[in-house]
């Protein structure tokens, strides 16, 4: 697109007599300096301001009227701005009646204007609606921080979003040197360009609605009515508490509040009243911090504590950051006189951020209400518009919270570092607020104060023990780096819901500063990474609630298969950090790796992404005490994951780490292949394997809890708590003979009475299985789903030898609100003679012996069995069908048995199998029968010994005995 500049004929267009211009832009644009270079004199004074200012001047022979407006956050959609701006950006139509002759649209170029600053422009400017764009002319403002770049520089570096708005404005725009001052030549370019454009439009200024202008005015009268009001209501309320008001020896104080409300900003206003200590307000907090200090002969004590996003609401925010939030009251003891709840001014309020507000000041307790004031931080911004005047103009929302807080507020000047009057008028505003409570301050609850701290310690041992397993694993596979040749390509997918931060993670890894984080498209690109291809491939993110699996599957699968062909793929699942891992988000990650097989999980990292929001707080304490959810998620990935700073772009370090995790979970791969050729083998992964899941066999349960180990060599079980049902006996197995294959294990010896019909009487083995167990074994049910070590358990059942028939099996690993035991599938062992006499049957022995019939299972998920059994008739059939199609000639009459009858068994046998569950319910029903019977009778005696006991004349049986007892004794004496 050409650029239009300055026209030869500019000069011979006729100006008019008079000119009304509006300027328009964010803060820190330069609107105020091009104001005053227009009229060439000082009129708009360079500081925040909310409302706008009208100034009119001569110049060049003619009557200029320029409008101010207040400016919004480049970054901030309209919607994020606040209504009071918002209202008075529309409102500088009324003030250039009838109506503006141009908009001067200012754009600083001393940054990159991104795509979300030209959405920002689009919805502000939305606001005048469509037709305002025939009357825009962009202005770009240079200052002392553009550097030597040329305008060209910065059309060429900010790309297609400011393409689009010159596009928008039909190429007109101007550069205004606003460091050069009483340049003429500049503002007189700038008037010819605005009388071309003016000329463009036959002479028309922009007109408003007649009817939209008068509701804009008459809102703004009634905001003002209100806000007096308001400030008479709170002035007579706080000269009747101050005539209760005491003098506090201390004061405790909880800061509570959004991240980025100023919540750190606002303690170190306090702090600075009275002494040199200050919070950490360059980076999150993370942890409840305390600092105490003495003012006008009182100690100050100040709480921070971790913010939320202004958009979370409790189930969205991680349970540590919760966790925090709750535990800040136990550091002010014996309880907080006042929360303050800590709200921005210069962003808009929504129902949103009330309710995030609510929900997450309501984890303290219900009567923290009582006890809060709410503090609005950058009161600057404000300028000379009152704080009352905010609150009406923002809404229901606003004024709910101030309401719920008792009419209690205050504002702070963050830029007035030190202002002890600020500070002192909060003091005082909190004493008149603890007088009118009945109780001075918040109360608090000490066991659940011990409880927090018990759960506390618990987390960070888990998280040791975690951490160390991890590095165990790590060194292990790094003995084996220089015996392993790794692939010179690896293709790596980023996977994950939307607003995960995969595309600022492939930036990371690509060191692409340019591809904007927040674009939500998928990347691809190269990195070659110590002389090996790395083809890092993003994907479309999904949601939680309408995950789109078919979309998926489709774009998905054909990468995953040609880059398995062709070497080897990762899968780096993307987990925000800065939120809540629920149980949804961990089946929707199952079900979008469920397309790829089972075998997908071991070649999976968990990234977890927005790596500064965990600050000083080890990404181990975040998966524990985020819960069960998380957890799994990371052990079904072997408990390999690395954490992003997606802030920091440049960061080689993180990547390169990263790097080497591939790398090693590639030289497991590699180990995993020749190991199952028998070219390599390798010790066991952990010297201590633990157990965790239950076992449920009849009405015998066992549970395997967390804490229960298994130690490698003294094959024994701890910490099990067993059933007491005599139908099972605990037993150890026999060590294994060869050192390196030796796994602990352990059996269970269950009789005939306690299993379905079919199940004959065998021994059972329960294996905590690590990744380093030899396929040919006949271990089923290896789920990589649960335990923090090995992730995996699986169950063997070895029949008598004297048994024609092995049956074997399959046991789901599942979590504590599961069932550990599922409906079985009855197959045959590996070394189960074969006695079949026909091909098919042949074929179906090979099927079940190979891998294909296990990585169906693994597949298969939590599905019930009949889906499972009729999935893998089908697969086997496919598979079958491939097989007769590449011989030459198949007999299919030799077997005996036609097509039918092969039907008529498959259904029999799937018959007899529901036949099993059938009798197991009919089994449990009868004894429940039983119980009831049993109890009636006892109801029946008790009711009779009641009716005894009513009747005088009878005695009692236990009366009776006593009596006889007291007899015997006397006859003694």
């Amino acid at each position: 697109m050409a650029l239009k500049g300055t026209s030869q004929d500019q000069r011979n267009v006729q100006h008019l007599f008079e000119l009304r211009i509006i300027l328009l832009g964010g803060r820190n644009s330069g609107k105020s300096l091009v104001g005053n270079a227009i009229l060439n004199q000082e009129e708009f004074v360079i500081h925040e301001r909310t409302t706008c200012l009208k100034r009119k001047a001569e110049v060049q022979g003619r009557s200029v009227t320029v409008v101010d407006t207040p400016g919004w956050w480049c970054d901030f959609s309209a919607q994020d701005t606040p209504e009071l701006v918002r209202r008075e950006i529309r409102h500088s139509v009324c003030l250039s009646l009838p109506g503006p002759h141009v908009f001067l649209l200012v754009v600083k170029t001393d940054s990159v204007f991104l795509e979300k600053r030209r959405r920002a422009v689009e919805k502000h400017l939305e606001l005048f609606r469509e037709k305002v764009w025939s009357h825009v002319l962009v202005l770009f403002t240079k200052s002392k921080n553009s550097e030597n770049k040329s305008f060209e520089d910065h059309v060429q570096a900010s790309g297609k979003p400011l393409q689009w708005l010159l596009k928008k404005c039909r190429g007109r725009f101007h550069v205004l040197d606003t460091q050069k001052t009483c340049n003429a030549t500049q503002v007189l370019e700038l008037m010819g360009k605005i009388d071309k454009m003016v000329a463009e439009n036959e002479r028309l200024h922009f007109e408003m609605d007649v009817k939209a202008l008068q509701e804009i005015e008459d809102r703004k009268r009634e905001v003002e009515l209100k806000a007096h009001q308001r400030l008479m209501k709170i002035q007579r309320q706080r000269s009747t508490l101050r005539v209760h008001s005491s003098h506090h020896h201390n004061i405790r104080l909880v800061l509570l509040g959004a991240k980025g409300s100023g919540k750190s900003l606002a303690g170190n206003s306090i702090l600075a009243a009275g002494s040199d200590l200050r919070f950490t307000a360059k980076k999150r907090t993370t942890r409840c911090l305390k600092k105490t200090f003495t003012m006008l002969e009182r100690e100050v004590t100040v709480v921070d504590t971790p913010g939320w996003w202004m958009n979370y609401f409790t189930q969205d925010s991680s349970a540590f950051d919760k966790q925090e939030i709750v535990n800040s009251v136990y550091l002010c003891p014996p309880g907080p006189h006042a929360f303050l709840l800590v709200v921005r001014l210069d962003r808009s309020f929504t129902e949103i951020y009330r309710r995030a507000i609510e929900e997450h000041v309501e984890l303290v307790g219900e009567d923290v209400w009582n006890h809060s004031i709410v503090l609005f931080t950058f009161g600057d911004w404000l300028g000379d518009t009152t704080i009352e005047h905010y609150i009406e103009s923002e809404g229901k929302a606003l004024q709910w919270l101030v309401e719920r807080c008792g009419d209690r507020y205050h504002v702070l000047n963050n830029k007035s570092l030190g202002n002890k009057f600020q500070t002192t008028e909060l003091l005082e505003k909190i004493k008149e607020m603890t007088a009118g409570n009945s109780v001075r301050h918040f109360q608090t609850d000490e066991s659940l104060f011990k409880e927090i701290e018990r759960k506390r310690k618990v987390h960070e041992d888990m998280a040791k023990l975690r951490r160390e397993n991890v590095l165990r694993r790590r060194e292990s596979l790094r003995a084996f780096k220089n015996q392993v040749r790794l692939p010179s390509a690896i293709r790596v997918f980023l996977l994950g819901g939307k607003h995960s931060g995969k595309t600022s993670s492939a930036c990371c890894i690509l060191g692409n500063d340019g591809q904007e984080a927040d674009s939500q498209k998928p990347i691809r690109g190269t990195v070659i990474f110590n002389e090996t291809k790395v083809e890092v491939i993003d994907t479309t993110g999904w949601t939680t609630e309408y995950p789109d699996n078919a979309e998926f599957s489709r774009k998905l699968l054909h990468d995953w298969v040609s880059g398995s062909a062709s070497g080897i793929c990762i899968l780096l699942l993307v987990v925000n950090a800065s939120s809540s891992f629920t149980r949804n988000n961990l089946k929707a990650a199952q079900d979008h790796l469920h397309v790829l097989g089972g075998k997908a999980w071991s070649s999976t990292i968990v990234l977890f992404t927005n790596g500064d929001w965990l600050g000083d707080v080890s990404v181990e304490q975040y998966i524990e005490s985020e819960g069960d959810a998380l957890q799994t998620l990371v052990e079904k990935c072997g408990n390999i994951y690395q954490v992003f700073n997606n802030k920091i772009k440049d960061n080689g370090a993180q990547v390169a780490e990263l790097m080497q995790k591939i790398e090693e979970m590639v030289i497991e791969q590699v180990l995993n292949s020749a190991e199952n050729q028998g070219n390599i083998k390798r010790p066991l992964e952990h010297n201590e394997l633990r157990f965790r899941g239950r076992i449920q066999i009849g009405e015998a349960q066992t549970l395997l809890r967390s804490s229960s180990n298994i130690h490698h060599g003294e094959h024994q079980m701890f910490g099990i708590s067993t059933s007491s049902d005599p139908r099972i006996t605990i037993t150890d197995s026999s060590p294994s003979q060869n050192e390196n294959e030796s796994l602990a294990r352990r059996s269970v010896r269950l009789c005939r009475t306690s299993l379905p019909r079919n199940f004959h009487r065998g021994l059972v083995v329960v294996l905590n299985s690590s990744e380093w167990f030899h396929p040919n074994e006949s271990w089923i049910g290896v789920n990589r789903t649960d335990g923090p070590e090995t992730g995996s358990l699986a169950v063997r059942h070895v029949s008598p030898t004297e048994q024609p028939m092995n049956a074997q099996r399959i046991f789901r690993n599942e979590s504590q609100e599961e069932r550990f035991c599922g409906p079985a599938l009855p197959y045959y062992q590996s070394n189960t003679p074969c006695t079949a006499q026909t091909a098919k049957e042949r074929a179906f022995m090979d099927f079940v012996q190979s891998e294909s019939l296990q990585n169906l299972i693994d597949q298969w998920g939590d599905s019930n069995i009949e889906e499972l059994e009729a999935f893998i008739d089908s697969y086997f059939e496919m598979v079958w069908q491939e097989k007769c199609s590449s011989m030459t000639t198949i007999d299919c009459e030799s077997s005996g048995i036609n097509e039918n009858d092969r039907g008529h068994l498959a259904s029999i046998d799937r018959k007899l199998s529901k036949l099993d569950i059938l009798e197991g319910v009919q089994r449990d029903l009868r004894e429940l029968m039983q119980s009831i019977r049993h109890c009636s009778r006892m109801f029946e005696e008790l009711m009779d010994r009641s009716k005894e006991t009513r009747d005088p004349s009878r005695p009692s049986e236990a009366t009776a005995s006593a009596e006889s007892e007291e007899r015997g004794c006397s006859d003694e004496k």
